[in-house]
């Protein structure tokens, strides 16, 4: 399933680029803050923000700035944008990880690693599991629960039988 789904993700985000960059008449990359950043900011002559001048915020407000009425020819270029960078974040969080030697998808919990006393999660690294550079794992906190998306990334575990999920962890008190 991991493999089908990265070939799936990898083909959309192909899709995704041909087309923005058809638009924009030049390549991008919406992960890189200097690209980004010349096209928001130079190229779509948008009013630069004090923060964050690239970030998924930054480009969900020029939308809701930008796009209402008439003024609609820049949406296209921006939801492209947004679709490419979430294809992209869940191509490298949550498709392209290394399994364990078993076929099994291990997470490191950390129960009280934070300042907050949140647990977190992370991936196997050496010494408990050593293979070369390679991390083995998911950080199981990164898969996402909700839209389009999460579906196909929850679709490559398979649970045990007996055994059931915890969607969430409550205290006792």
């Amino acid at each position: 399933r991991q493999k089908e789904l990265k070939l799936k993700y990898t083909s959309m985000q192909n899709e995704v680029h041909k087309r923005l960059t058809d638009v924009i008449g030049q390549e991008v990359n919406v992960s890189s803050h200097p690209q980004m950043f010349s096209l928001l900011y130079k190229i779509m002559k948008f009013k630069v923000p004090k923060k964050t001048p690239t970030s998924e915020d930054a480009i969900v407000r020029h939308i809701g700035n930008h796009c209402k009425g008439g003024k609609t020819k820049y949406k296209p270029i921006l939801e492209d944008i947004l679709e490419e960078k979430r294809i992209k974040s869940q191509l490298s969080k949550s498709i392209n990880f290394s399994v364990d030697y078993d076929g099994r998808c291990r997470s490191l919990f950390n129960v009280i690693s934070t300042e907050t006393t949140r647990s977190s999660t992370g991936v196997l690294k050496a010494p408990f599991r050593p293979k070369g550079k390679i991390t083995i794992g998911l950080g199981f906190h990164t898969i996402p629960k909700h839209g389009r998306l999460a579906k196909d990334m929850r679709s490559m575990l398979l649970i045990d039988k007996g055994y059931a999920v915890a969607h969430t962890l409550r205290s006792a008190n």
